[in-house]
C-alpha cells in the first residue's frame, strides 16, 4: 500500500515508479497531490538504490493540470485546500502560493539529481505538460496528446512557460494562442518528445530504457544532468522562467481574468464550459 494519498511510489531494479494517483480527475493537481509528489521525489532521492525515476499517471491520462477547484467553493471541507484557498485571498500570497507549490516544485523536479524519465499516455494538459516538461526524457504512448488551453482563461497560460522551450516560439506562440494539441509524434518531430511507443507496449519500454540508464555510473549521470542544466539557464531559461511568472500573475490581477472568472459562478464544471465556449465562439 502506497505512503502516500495522491501519488503510488515503488521501487524495482533501482528504478522508482511514481504514479500520479487520481485517475477519477484524470489526474488534476490538487495540493495534496503536488506535496505527495514531492515528498516522493524526496524519498528517490534519498534512497541509494534508486538510480533512475519513472513518473506516469493512473487511469486514461498523465494529467489534466491543475485543479480547478482551487478557484472555487467546491475546495471548501478540505483543510489542505482551504488553508491554500486563503492563501489566494490577496495578491502577493497568491505569488507566495504559486511561487512555492506550481513553479518551486517542478524546478525541483527539473534539478533533481538523478535522471527522470515522464511516461506520458492520454491527456497531458497545462501544469500537467509543465510537470512532464521538467523530466530529463518524455517516452510517450502513441494516443499522447500535449495542450495549454490556459489562454482561454484569459491568462498567459502555465506558471512556468515550457512550451517556448519544449517546442520553440513560433510552434510555441501557435500552440497558446489557440489551445491546440500537440499530438506525440508532432513532439517528437519538434524534438520535444525522444520516443513515441505503441500505448499497449509504452510501460514495458520506459522501463527497459529506464534499466538501461540505471546501469551507467550515477556520479556521471548526475554531472551531465547538472551541466546541461547550466546551459539551459546561461542561455536565459532561469530568467525567462521569473520573467513569465511575472507576468502570470499580473494577468490573476487583470479585469479580463477577474470578469472571466466571475462568469463561473464558483462552479469550476461551469467555469470550463463557458471557458471552451468562449474558444469555439
Amino acid at each position: 500500500m502506497s505512503r502516500f494519498e495522491t501519488v503510488d511510489y515503488q521501487v524495482n531494479d533501482a528504478i522508482a515508479l511514481i504514479t500520479l494517483n487520481r485517475p477519477e480527475s484524470r489526474n488534476a493537481q490538487n495540493m495534496r497531490l503536488i506535496l505527495d509528489l514531492d515528498l516522493a521525489f524526496d524519498e528517490a532521492e534519498k534512497d541509494d538504490q534508486v538510480r533512475v525515476v519513472v513518473l506516469r499517471g493512473a487511469g486514461k491520462s498523465f494529467s489534466s493540470g491543475h485543479d480547478l477547484s482551487i478557484v472555487s467553493d467546491e475546495g471548501a471541507g478540505n483543510d489542505l485546500e482551504n488553508m491554500y484557498l486563503r492563501r489566494r485571498e490577496l495578491p502577493e500570497t497568491l505569488m507566495e502560493h504559486e511561487a512555492e507549490m506550481y513553479v518551486g516544485k517542478c524546478l525541483r523536479i527539473r534539478d533533481f539529481p538523478k535522471p527522470t524519465i515522464a511516461m506520458v499516455h492520454g491527456a497531458c494538459i497545462a501544469a500537467g505538460w509543465m510537470v512532464a516538461s521538467m523530466c530529463d526524457l518524455i517516452i510517450a504512448g502513441e494516443g499522447a496528446y500535449f495542450s495549454d488551453p490556459v489562454a482561454r482563461m484569459a491568462c498567459v497560460g502555465t506558471e512556468i512557460p515550457m512550451e517556448f522551450w519544449d517546442v520553440g516560439v513560433r510552434k510555441a506562440k501557435e500552440l497558446m494562442f489557440t489551445g491546440d494539441k500537440l499530438s506525440a509524434a508532432e513532439g517528437k518531430s519538434l524534438g520535444f518528445v525522444n520516443q513515441v511507443i505503441a500505448d499497449d507496449e509504452l510501460e514495458a519500454y520506459t522501463l527497459a530504457m529506464a534499466g538501461r540508464i540505471s546501469k551507467v555510473p550515477p556520479v556521471a549521470l548526475k554531472l551531465i544532468k547538472k551541466s546541461m542544466n547550466h546551459s539551459l539557464d546561461n542561455m536565459g531559461q532561469a530568467d525567462s522562467f521569473r520573467q513569465h511568472f511575472t507576468l502570470h500573475q499580473f494577468a490573476h490581477q487583470s479585469d479580463e481574468f477577474k470578469q472571466f472568472v466571475s462568469q463561473a459562478d464558483a462552479s469550476v464544471s461551469d467555469f470550463v464550459a463557458r471557458r471552451d465556449a468562449a474558444a469555439k465562439g
